[in-house]
């Protein structure tokens, strides 16, 4: 398809800006024989150039996002501080160390221009602070490969960003780089390292790399997923790193919620329990009465003995002993009825008592029972209207997700991240200016369209998205 005229101003206006930063002072560490590093654009063959003084600013930001992207990590803001965006390197290193462990290995050992302070710092005494003194570390036993490994995670982003890319090739050439040495085997493939930028390496495939089905193999019926047709379509434009993040808003509400339903409480319906007080009574003694007449038999009897003969006090004695023993016969008897008496009136007390007290101890369980029937149907109410809620929320947090996803595949070059509560980010695709779809349309018109879409946006960031600022 034949250059159009706004892409060839693009085209022009890049060659001339990497013309000229390919004029500036060459700075310190690994560089081009320009003096800058170059970095790729991931979308196309075009190399970024800058300085070490930018690798934490702007221009640093987009390409850490650019591999922060190959990981599937989210991009970090433009206006990130050095302490941020050392901190996002690091987490990209961290994910390159899990990704491609020994590209990571071949790297550090092999290709990269010096030790990093990491391993600097643990080279044994003797050996230089070289390549060449980190290899024969390793190679007598010093350190390790898994240490050199490690120390990629360093957190600095200047030049160690590490990256795959696959190559297609024709039969030919595939078989003839397949004998070329220093192949590094990770896993079933094999990489090497581009001898240009020594940040990539490259797995060669050709046409015939097809998986091949045995011939006794029983193909199972798939069952297509909804929307495969689409992603299947050639005519409908295949884009990449679309971000399909949950909102941390909808995180945030979705966990108060399943707060609010596991914290409603389980109460018990409670009432104070009263003790009967019974009625106490005494009974009387006969002993008293008893001795008092024993007292006076005994007065009786010595009057007797003193002033009658013994014929009297025989007689006497017979009647008085008689009179004694009447007097305490009735003496018991009376002591006997009254104490009757008393505990039959006690008892009858006692008796009103504990049928009042059980009386109230029933009403009481009763109520408590309604009253836990109650409390009971509350809790019920409570929960279903918590997990409506939560309810509510998922399925909301759902919606949006979705709806940023639809919304991102209509400007694949931003992409709104749900992780920073809806920013707006650079994706790091490129498809190149937008080009008017109907006849007349003209960039004011698209400028205006766009300002009507996303009407929080910067006029800086309309611009970069219709291709007319970089």
């Amino acid at each position: 398809m034949p250059e159009t005229a706004a892409q060839k101003a693009l085209r022009e206006f890049r060659e001339k800006k990497a013309s000229e930063a390919n004029k500036s002072k060459p700075s310190k560490g690994p560089s081009t024989a320009s003096g800058q590093v170059n970095q790729g654009n991931w979308k196309n063959s075009e190399l970024i150039p800058y300085e070490m003084k930018d690798a934490y600013g702007p221009k640093g930001v987009q390409l850490l996002n650019g591999y922060r992207a190959k990981y599937g990590l989210p991009p970090i803001s433009e206006k990130a501080t050095e302490a941020e965006i050392k901190s996002a390197a690091g987490e990209m290193q961290k994910a390159a160390i899990a990704t491609n462990p020994e590209l990571v290995k071949d790297y550090m050992i092999n290709k990269s221009h010096q030790p990093n302070k990491k391993l600097q710092d643990i080279l044994p005494a003797g050996y230089p602070k070289t390549q060449a003194g980190l290899q024969k570390a390793i190679a007598d036993g010093k350190i390790t490969a898994d240490d050199a490994k490690a120390a990629y995670n360093d957190d600095q982003f200047w030049y160690r960003g590490l990256i795959t890319n696959r190559k297609k090739l024709s039969k030919e050439d595939y078989e003839k780089q397949m004998q070329v040495p220093g192949a590094v085997k990770q896993g079933d493939k094999q990489y090497w390292n581009d001898p240009t930028q020594p940040y990539i390496y490259n797995e060669y495939y050709m046409d015939e790399d097809k998986p091949q089905t045995p011939a006794a193999a029983v193909q199972t019926p798939v069952t297509p997923m909804p929307g495969a047709e689409v992603a299947q379509n050639p005519l409908i434009p295949q884009y990449y790193n679309f971000p399909d993040e949950p909102f941390v808003q909808d995180i945030m509400k979705q966990a108060n919620a399943r707060r609010n339903f596991y914290s409603i409480p389980d109460e018990m319906a409670w009432g104070a329990k009263a003790s009967p007080h019974l009625m106490d009574y005494v009974l009387r003694s006969p002993e008293r009465a008893l001795a008092a007449n024993t007292e006076g038999f005994n007065m009786g009897a010595q009057q007797l003995g003193t002033f009658g003969g013994r014929n009297v006090l025989s007689s006497q004695l017979s009647q008085l002993s008689g009179k004694h023993a009447a007097n305490a016969a009735d003496i018991l008897s009376q002591v006997e009825g009254q104490n009757v008496g008393t505990t039959n009136q006690a008892y009858g007390v006692n008796a009103d008592i504990l049928n009042r007290f059980g009386m109230m101890d029933a009403d009481q369980a009763t109520s408590q029972y309604y009253d836990q029937l109650n409390m009971n149907r509350a809790k019920q109410s409570a929960k279903n209207k918590a997990w409506g809620e939560w309810t509510d929320a998922e399925v909301q947090g759902i919606d949006n997700q979705v709806n940023a996803y639809n919304i991102n595949t209509l400007n694949p070059e931003y992409g709104i991240y749900g992780s920073t509560g809806g920013k707006i980010y650079r994706t790091g695709y490129d498809r190149g200016p937008i080009k008017p779809t109907q006849p007349g349309q003209d960039m004011t018109q698209a400028y205006l369209k766009l300002k009507e879409q996303l009407p929080d946006a910067s006029e800086e960031t309309l611009l970069m998205m219709l291709g007319l600022k970089k």
